[in-house]
């Protein structure tokens, strides 16, 4: 319980840090 309250918390963050690790993938593929 604590930890889904918590990632629900750090969400958008997590989702900052997800699309930037993704569209660094993308730069190094593409």
């Amino acid at each position: 319980m604590c930890r889904a309250s918590l990632a629900m918390y750090n969400t958008h963050e997590e989702v900052d840090r997800l699309v930037t690790g993704l569209q660094r993938i993308h730069r190094l593929l593409g």
